[in-house]
């Protein structure tokens, strides 16, 4: 249509809206007409979507890669057998890739699932292990048919499957080998895996100390990344990322080992409901200490709460 938009804003559209070509089309040509561009889009694509959907926000991409995503931030542990960039390098390259990435929650594991699909222009289609294997009653489909059917989906469709918490396959104890051997739906999954030819994406949060994986399940990934909490460095370059603020070079950092990108968005959150200017350093890595400490602590709960039988929501 002879519109052009920053990359920048390019990118930020395709984060923020699932739309149809065809609403992209209209949206595109009515930049055209009224030579306003990105307003003109932004006010295109909710009305179309409320006139094909009677909703606004239904063309909203709540999976989208998060505005603070940073690469640089992902600490990607040395006993990876790939790297994003890797993986990313088989996409292009038409290699239909099996990855599986593992890390505790707030590592980036998520995020990094989109961030590879949306780098291979490809949107994610996005469940999960509980998802699928949940009892949805007398009217939903059965666990089997919701698995073998969002592998078809993902590839009717042309999106990146990415399923969450593997280990939810062997709830609530995914460290007892014989859980595993008793789920049926793992081996399903793990044969519906096998015939899909297309790339496709596992999470999990469990670290290897957590959960005994069985070796068929080990085998079907053709790449494995691993994410660690931050580094010193990666924690001072997220200082200033996350808060504009420049780390002292004198700042005392410790207790601040195992932080995560997560900590530190969940301070800055924080801090923005302060409505204060100006927040110094050491405010800030007092919060990023608290949000350490209750984070350890609300995991701590949750392990106890499954050791007793419960399931947290």
């Amino acid at each position: 249509q002879g519109v052009s938009l920053p990359d920048e804003e390019v990118t930020f559209l395709s984060r923020k809206y699932d739309a149809s070509p065809r609403q992209i089309t209209y949206a595109i040509k009515g930049a055209k007409v009224t030579g306003t561009g990105l307003q003109a889009i932004e006010r295109s694509l909710p009305a179309s979507a409320r006139i094909t959907s009677g909703s606004r926000t239904h063309i909203l991409d709540r999976s989208s890669v998060s505005e603070d995503y940073k690469p640089s931030l992902l600490n990607v542990a040395e006993t990876s057998s790939s790297t994003p960039e890797q993986v990313i390098k088989k996409g292009e390259n038409k290699v239909p890739f099996s990855l599986l990435i593992q890390g505790v929650s707030g590592t980036g594991v998520k995020t990094l699932s989109r961030a590879v699909a949306e780098s291979l222009f490809k949107n994610p289609l996005e469940t999960s292990v509980g998802g699928l294997i949940a009892d949805g009653g007398p009217l939903a489909p059965p666990p089997a048919a919701r698995i073998r059917g969002a592998f078809e989906q993902a590839a009717n469709l042309g999106r990146i499957l990415v399923v969450h918490d593997l280990e939810q396959f062997a709830a609530p104890n995914p460290k007892d080998e014989n859980m595993w051997k008793r789920s049926p739906l793992a081996k399903l999954f793990f044969e519906e895996a096998q015939q899909h030819n297309h790339p496709f994406i596992v999470t999990t949060s469990k670290l290897d100390k957590d959960a005994k994986f069985p070796q068929y399940m080990q085998n079907l990934f053709s790449d494995k990344i691993k994410l660690d909490p931050m580094t010193s460095d990666q924690i001072k370059e997220g200082f200033q990322h996350f808060f504009n603020v420049e780390l002292p070079e004198d700042a005392d950092l410790s207790g601040l080992n195992e932080l995560t990108i997560g900590d530190m968005t969940a301070v800055r959150h924080r801090i923005q409901r302060l409505e204060e200017h100006d927040i110094s350093a050491d405010r800030i890595i007092a919060a990023l200490k608290q949000q350490r400490l209750d984070r350890a602590e609300i995991a701590g709960q949750a392990k106890s709460s499954v050791q007793l039988g419960f399931h947290p929501s």
